[in-house]
């Protein structure tokens, strides 16, 4: 009986101590929305997305948003990634565990990686992000995606445009390990002037046939850990991971060996008006989304620095041939396999047009100046003939281009031997007069053939 006693007394004590050690904290007024709980009814409509169990075609759900009326609204997506159904899931108000914890025994218990501090469950890497308060690290953000690679053009519309808060200024919390719901809140200016911060524009299109657009930001540490749930933005636009980015609207087919995203009459490719470039403009070039890296591959200034050597063209940066790097096309269209569209030279993601020189020398290496010299001495040759040949063969055609003799004023003769000569003096006078007279005629009459003519 005692032995009895004494085991009973150790189980209870066990229970005791263990229920000490585990951090609770206590429940607060937030959300249910079927499957998911949050303290906001955007992180509990988060939740249901990802706790939602497949249903039918609908293989996998994302959080939507919050409607006018204050649903929680579901995609649905088939094992393709295509949307398929929107659902609108009711919310009510109840006591849940604040964030990042679980109810265990009928207590908010603190997550794995979480630990309560001052009744909230924080990350255990507030040391970490306390050491990096007053720092800042480059943060590439997903800005859209679009149907060509072209850079800078301001009139090009987009498929998909991701709009940042409204004033521009937000935080994000970009996980500390790939994968990781936990990290360090980055307050950001999308107005602050930034000289490392440039705009991307991948040349290589992605899985989903569109060419990703991404921004870099300065992502100002404020000592604070945070969750990726925390980030004012949507976390997959930060999120390193090609299977987060959003599927093609129309369908993926290929072109001449390139991927695209095209539309028909049942599934049309929208079109969006672009996000604003920052002050730096676009380049070539596609970095991974989140967190510039402190070394190796990314790490770099210009658009092949930047991309990493492999990838799909996705959020996950690269391949190099993203940043405008890889062969460059030979000016030719080649002919389509069986069934595919025969794309022009010249048109968006084509080689450029080009005259086909096969075979054209690049070099003239002449023929030492022989040529040259022989045709040097036949100009020579012909100019001698025309000074042999004489120039009289035109001197009795100058009658025809020469002016009639002019009179001279000879002396009258008066009785008595006396001559009158004052008469000349008159007669030359009203020839030059005549002479300006006839001038002025003749310009005139030529001036008003002008007018006419003109």
């Amino acid at each position: 009986m005692r032995i009895v006693y004494w085991r009973w007394l150790l189980a209870v004590m066990l229970v005791v101590l263990g229920h000490s050690a585990i951090a609770s904290v206590p429940p607060g007024q937030g959300y249910v929305c079927r499957y998911g709980t949050g303290m906001s009814k955007e992180s509990a409509c988060a939740d249901a997305a990802a706790n939602e169990p497949p249903s039918g075609e609908s293989v996998a759900y994302r959080f939507y948003g919050i409607s006018a009326s204050g649903f929680c609204q579901i995609m649905a997506q088939n094992k393709d990634g295509r949307d398929i159904n929107l659902m609108n899931v009711p919310c009510s108000t109840a006591q849940v565990c604040p964030e990042n914890s679980e109810s265990v025994g009928g207590e908010c218990v603190c997550k794995s990686g979480y630990s309560e501090q001052g009744g909230q469950c924080k990350s255990n890497q507030s040391a970490e992000c306390g050491g990096k308060a007053g720092t800042f690290d480059i943060v590439n953000i997903t800005s859209g995606w679009k149907r060509t690679p072209s850079v800078g053009d301001p009139s090009e519309s987009w498929v998909v445009t991701n709009q940042l808060p409204s004033g521009g200024q937000f935080s994000v919390c970009s996980p500390s390990t790939p994968g990781g719901t936990s990290g360090c809140k980055q307050d950001i200016d999308a107005n602050e002037p930034c000289a490392d911060c440039k705009g991307w524009v991948s040349q290589t299109p992605g899985n989903n046939g569109m060419y990703r657009v991404s921004t870099d930001f300065r992502g100002h540490y404020s000592g604070e850990s945070c969750s990726t749930s925390d980030s004012e933005v949507a976390p997959d636009l930060l999120t390193p991971d090609d299977s987060k980015d959003p599927p093609c609207p129309g369908y993926v087919g290929e072109v001449n060996g390139v991927k695209g995203c095209f539309g028909n009459a049942q599934k049309p490719v929208p079109s969006t008006d672009p996000n604003k470039p920052n002050n730096n403009g676009s380049d070539k070039g596609n970095p991974p989304a989140g967190n510039k890296p402190s070394e190796g591959e990314g790490s770099g200034t210009d658009g092949a620095g930047r991309t990493p050597s492999t990838g799909t063209g996705g959020s996950a940066g690269g391949p190099g041939g993203a940043a405008g790097g890889g062969t460059k096309p030979d000016g030719t269209t080649n002919k389509p396999g069986e069934g595919k569209e025969q794309a022009a030279c010249g048109a968006p993601g084509q080689p450029p047009c080009k005259i086909d020189e096969t075979g054209t020398p690049k070099e003239y290496k002449g023929d030492g100046g022989k040529g040259l010299d022989k045709w040097k001495a036949d100009i020579e040759a012909n100019r001698d003939q025309m000074k042999e040949s004489g120039g009289g063969i035109f001197d009795s055609m100058n009658v025809l281009f020469s002016a009639p003799p002019l009179a001279s004023c000879t002396p009258i003769p008066l009785p008595g031997g006396v001559a009158y000569e004052k008469q000349c003096e008159v007669v030359d006078t009203g020839r030059a007069i005549m002479a300006y007279v006839w001038a002025l005629t003749a310009i005139w009459l030529c001036l008003g053939w002008i007018r006419e003519a003109v």
